[in-house]
């Protein structure tokens, strides 16, 4: 049954949810047409009585500032906040950003804000540059991670010599090196021991024609040999892209090696679960013989 107020203060809002301010759209049409009652507020009723908020966030934030009344149905399924707001529009990597920042779910995620905020690196870029160490799990995508409140930043080491890195090429005029197959070719050299971004840096602002925006990853790693490589005498050119190739393979062979101690460990859990269960029954079944 749909019910109407305009007691805001009997509503609490979920712990997620997207930045609301964003709404000009929604207001636009709400001061036209007021609330529609076709779309009420979805709200469950907590344990101490109160309406939480689970579908309208957006709606109920526009009539509180308009100062209309607001239709509401109270539900007692389980569906999750997640997929209400998702029949509306996909969450961006930024929409959990915001939500994870405004309800201070970790400090990473203020940590995160001021890495952007000193390099203009894009937010998918910047998680993966600090979501880096030990901790990171090859089975889930570290976006997803990013999602479900669970960034973990071990060591902002890498990040920032990237950041830096980045920060000295567009100063210095390249504007591409912000796109993410340039940082993401970057962080495969700076983890090879004997890669000097410095020289890099010099090597770029001296030859211009010759450091160029390129379509992929790996057209960019070729790119960077060349320039870093160029008018060096033999004995100081480096195989920059071989080089990100073997460290690469030493990495995935790492954590293979991780995931298959992993693998194992959890299985011999499982045996020792299952002896602990078995071995009364079957010394009960001893003793009947």
């Amino acid at each position: 049954m749909i019910k109407w107020t305009n007691n805001y203060s009997i509503f609490d809002t979920t712990y997620i949810n997207r930045n609301v301010e964003a709404t000009a759209t929604l207001r636009a049409s709400m001061e036209r047409s007021g609330f529609i009652p076709a779309y009420p507020l979805d709200v469950q009723k907590n344990k101490n009585g109160r309406l939480v908020v689970r579908g309208g966030h957006h709606r109920l934030h526009v009539a509180k500032s308009l100062g209309i009344k607001v239709a509401y149905v109270v539900t007692n399924d389980i569906e999750t906040v997640y997929s209400l707001e998702g029949t509306s529009r996909e969450w961006t990597l930024n929409d959990w950003f915001v939500s994870h920042r405004r309800n201070r779910t970790s400090h990473d995620y203020e940590v995160l804000a001021r890495f952007l905020k000193r390099y203009p690196i894009p937010l998918s870029a910047a998680i993966d540059l600090l979501h880096d160490g030990p901790g990171t799990t090859q089975h889930i995508k570290r976006s997803e991670l990013f999602k479900r409140g669970e960034l973990s930043i071990n060591d902002p080491s890498l990040a920032i010599r990237i950041g830096e890195t980045v920060c000295g090429l567009r100063d210095s005029g390249f504007d591409f090196v912000k796109k993410i197959g340039f940082i993401s070719a970057l962080k495969d050299l700076c983890r090879i021991p004997i890669f000097d971004e410095r020289r890099l840096v010099e090597k770029a602002r001296r030859n211009r024609s010759r450091f160029t925006n390129q379509p992929t990853k790996k057209e960019f790693l070729a790119m960077i040999e060349d320039v870093y490589n160029f008018r060096s005498v033999a004995r100081d050119r480096v195989p920059l892209a071989h080089l990100s190739e073997i460290q690469k393979n030493e990495a995935n062979g790492k954590q293979k090696t991780r995931d298959q101690a992993i693998q194992k460990k959890e299985k011999n859990f499982v045996i020792d679960i299952f002896e602990r269960v078995s071995a009364p029954i079957r010394r009960k079944a001893t003793i009947s013989e």
